[in-house]
């Protein structure tokens, strides 16, 4: 599987719990060009280095601040 793979199943389950989703892999704007200025190339590219975590932080509360709140 790949992160592909996981971040699909995350969009599935939210869609059917009708969960907000904080889609990191479809709204961080990574690409074949740019991930290595993201993520720490430990040969798997799957962690976030410190540029990639606040990148992560953006695509967050980004959404989270378009959430209608809770009452």
């Amino acid at each position: 599987l790949t992160t592909r793979d996981y971040a699909e199943a995350v969009r599935v389950v939210c869609k059917r719990w009708g969960l907000p989703c904080v889609d990191v892999q479809a709204n961080a704007g990574w690409n074949a060009l740019n991930i290595r200025t993201y993520l720490n190339d430990d040969g798997a590219l799957l962690h976030p280095n410190e540029m990639g975590a606040a990148r992560v932080a953006e695509v967050a509360i980004g959404i989270l601040r378009g959430l209608e709140p809770f009452r």
